[in-house]
């Protein structure tokens, strides 16, 4: 077995690990009362059954020959998107839904933007992230607030000004 070969296996056994485990705390949540609803487990049981095809693809045939993982560009890309992922929950905490939704949707649009349509200028790009953004912020706002009456996080500031 070659190094790939030996990475190839630990994941696929990680994977497969990981799905049980996330399966065994699914079995544990409890069920609604309405007649036909499947109830909270059913979303973390599907990734799990996702993630454990997946690990199971990885056993089964794993990838031949050595290839680098990520290139020094990809690593960066990464780490940035990372970045975006811990403003999020920051932003999540500190102003709340409304705000981080749209601010988040620009920055990860303009991100995506600069590698997918390099012939934009940067202010044609701007404009359209930034009507995306407000369109798509009020619709997944108007979807969860209004449509479903979920509660959202406000954030700590908001709370502050009351």
């Amino acid at each position: 077995m070659t190094k790939l070969n030996k990475k190839d296996l630990a994941l696929g056994i990680f994977c497969i690990l990981l799905a049980a485990f996330i399966a065994c705390l699914c079995m544990g949540m409890g069920t609604t009362e309405y007649e036909g609803d499947p109830g909270p487990a059913v979303f973390p049981m599907i990734g799990s059954i996702i993630i454990a095809l997946c690990g199971n693809a990885l056993l089964v045939h794993p990838t031949k020959g050595t290839k680098i993982f990520l290139t020094r560009t990809q690593w960066k890309a990464a780490g940035s998107l990372f970045a975006v992922y811990v403003l999020l929950v920051l932003m999540f905490w500190l102003v709340g839904f409304v705000i981080t939704v749209p601010v988040i949707l620009f920055i990860m649009i303009m991100m995506l933007s600069s590698v997918s349509d390099k012939n934009s200028t940067l202010k044609k790009r701007i404009i359209k992230s930034l009507i995306f953004a407000i369109v798509a912020g009020a619709a997944i706002y108007l979807i969860y607030a209004v449509a479903l009456d979920a509660t959202l996080p406000k954030g700590i500031v908001w709370n502050l000004l009351k």
